[in-house]
Order: structure tokens, then sequence, then C-alpha cells
């Protein structure tokens, strides 16, 4: 954002020239700092949103961000570029399973999925953040079930990084609310009012905790 810290933006840029550097046959976009490469055999596409000129808002925060791909790849879907029409939204901090990118047959006429996760501690844990950990993760499990249990059609839960959807879903419901928090709940609720959420039959997403 603009507002961020001259440290957080240089560790940004930083990045941004790392990955520049690692990507084979990159090339510039039309959009300023942006550019695209190959990487493990995956077309990767790099949005600057840290330089001074393209830097969010100071009240826009993960919903905007999480806007700013998805509306890339509907313009992509658009130009004939993409293949699938299905976005995925997850978070640097989240190890995705090698099955991510592949949908079963159970899958079909889901207007988003949502998939499995497990938390984990990327540094060797205490015991305590071990326990706290768990905990977390038992009280957000069992809410689901709760909402299952009395029959709730908004009975899935609502973590931003497990998170895919038809592009025709995400225009329906106008995409993701620009929040600081909460985007995925808001957004996979108004989902819920216009097709079917289903739970993806996946290993699980390792999220970072």
């Amino acid at each position: 954002r603009c507002d961020s810290s001259a440290s957080d933006i240089n560790f940004n840029q930083k990045l941004l020239r790392l990955w520049r550097r690692r990507l084979s046959n990159g090339i510039n976009l039309d959009l300023p700092g942006s550019f695209v490469g190959g990487y493990k055999n995956i077309t990767t596409i790099f949005l600057d949103r840290s330089s001074k000129k393209m830097a969010f808002g100071p009240k826009e925060g993960v919903g905007r961000a999480r806007s700013v791909g998805c509306e890339f790849a509907i313009q992509l879907a658009r130009q004939g570029t993409l293949e699938d029409h299905w976005i995925y939204s997850t978070d640097a901090d989240a190890k995705l399973p090698d099955t991510y990118f592949i949908r079963g047959e159970e899958d079909r006429g889901a207007k988003a999925l949502i998939f499995p996760y497990r938390h984990q501690c990327l540094r060797t844990p205490s015991s305590l953040q071990s326990q706290a950990m768990e905990l977390y993760e038992r009280f957000l499990k069992y809410q689901e079930m709760g909402l299952t249990f009395s029959g709730s059609p908004y009975a899935f839960h609502t973590i931003g990084s497990t998170i895919a959807t038809t592009i025709e879903a995400y225009q329906a419901v106008g995409g993701f609310p620009n929040k600081q928090a909460g985007e995925d709940f808001y957004f996979l609720n108004k989902v819920a009012k216009v097709g079917l959420i289903r739970n993806a039959s996946h290993a699980p997403i390792l999220l970072a905790g």
C-alpha cells in the first residue's frame, strides 16, 4: 500500500527483481513493472503493486489484491489466452498439493470449490505454538460442522487461500469486495446465492501458522 513502510516497499521490489532473474524467457507486460515468464514449466505472471504509482490506497487490503489478480485472469480469458475458466485464489505462504489444478467429476456443476487445509509451522514450533494452532484449526472446523448440522446453506469455511471459483460466478457476484479483511467470507456468501459450492476432494493445502 502507499502507506507501507519504506522497508516493506524495498523488500517487495527486491523480491520482484529476484523473480525477474529466475524466470526463463521473461518479458515485460504493458503494465508498469509487471512481467511474465516460465518457472518449472508454469507460465508465471507478476503484477507490480508495490511501486509508488502502482501501490494500493491506504484503505485497500487483501480484498483489493485478490480482485486485481482475478480481474487480470478474466482479461486473459476474454483474449482467449486461458484454456480453463476457473480462478484459483491462494497466498504466498500456502503450500499447494500436486493435484491442486486437477478437478474431478464430483466438482462438475460447482460454481466454487473449497480446498481442505491444515496449518503447519514454518519453523520448529514450541509446544505452546503447536497447541494454539491445533486449537484454532479445531475451532474453525467445529464452526463449519455446526453449520452443516443445522442445515445451513453456508456450511463451508471461508479462507481466501483455499478458494477456487468459475469466472462466471466471480462476475455474477461482482468479485471480491475491497476490504482489508473478511473479503473471502463476503465473497463466498454471495457465490452461495448464485450456485453450488463444494468441498474439493484433494490433499490439504498447508497454511503457514
